[in-house]
């Protein structure tokens, strides 16, 4: 356990683990994004962290979509 104190969170995060998408993605994108995460992170144009984005989101905009 005393050896894992020198690790920060930063360097156990994978950068290509769960990549994050733009405000102004399309909606198809996000489900293809959905098909491969649980999640997806979205940013600003700045590169800044804003939210989230579920599966739940993601079925429930198609589902209400279609009715």
């Amino acid at each position: 356990m005393k050896q894992q104190e020198k690790f920060y969170v930063r360097d156990l995060l994978r950068k290509d683990f769960n990549p994050a998408v733009k405000i102004d993605v399309q909606m198809d994108e996000l489900l293809n994004r959905a098909m491969n995460q649980n999640f997806i992170p979205v940013i600003d144009d700045l590169g800044t962290f804003i939210g989230i984005v579920t599966r739940q989101d993601i079925l429930r905009y198609f589902i209400d979509k279609a009715r």
